[in-house]
């Protein structure tokens, strides 16, 4: 009695003459598994680097009082170390988004909808304090030239359009409020079917 082999059993054979046939595999031109992106070990490196950077710049700027006031002033006694403490901060900021991926991905084995929503609003967020990382670093510069007072009465009267933007109109609060609640409602749908 004899037996015929399968499909899948002659697609396979054809697969692996096809691979044989084809030559000798090149060896890879880096050592890296690309299965996700940025990888395991770019996420771990990040992972722990990143905190360690954000911790270290809290540290630096600990014995000053945070607000900008005393952030100006601290800054014009102690350049250097203030200098380091933000600049320490803003890259550990910059260097967690690809942790922040990793973790997103392997969440999104799970739960894709979560992970991708997450994921894509934490990264905004770093984005984000990169840009307060800028905003702090106009502030200083005016610091060193032209004083603390000066710098502080600046931040003081322009604080709230640089954090928030001019004041929005009733429609335009009520267009963001509609954008947000369909949003809100289909974050969960486009979950299910990705």
């Amino acid at each position: 009695m004899t037996t015929t082999p399968s499909r899948s059993s002659v697609r396979d054979t054809t697969r692996d003459t096809a691979r044989d046939t084809a030559g000798p595999a090149r060896p890879p031109l880096l050592p890296v598994d690309w299965s996700g992106f940025p990888g395991r070990w770019v996420g771990g490196v990040s992972l722990v680097a990143g905190p360690v950077l954000l911790c270290a710049g809290v540290l630096l700027r600990l014995p000053f009082h945070f607000f900008y006031p005393e952030q100006l002033a601290a800054r014009v006694e102690h350049p250097l170390l203030i200098s380091v403490s933000y600049g320490a901060f803003a890259a550990g900021t910059v260097l967690l988004w690809p942790a922040l991926a990793v973790l997103a991905s392997r969440i999104g084995r799970r739960a894709p909808g979560p992970a991708l929503w997450g994921g894509v609003f934490a990264v905004l967020g770093l984005f984000a304090r990169t840009f307060h990382a800028g905003v702090d670093h106009l502030a200083f510069q005016l610091a060193g030239r032209q004083g603390a007072e000066a710098a502080a009465r600046f931040v003081g009267e322009t604080f709230t359009v640089l954090r928030d933007g001019p004041a929005p109109g009733r429609a335009t609060v009520l267009r963001w409020s509609l954008a947000i609640t369909v949003t809100l409602i289909l974050m969960p749908l486009i979950g299910r079917a990705g």
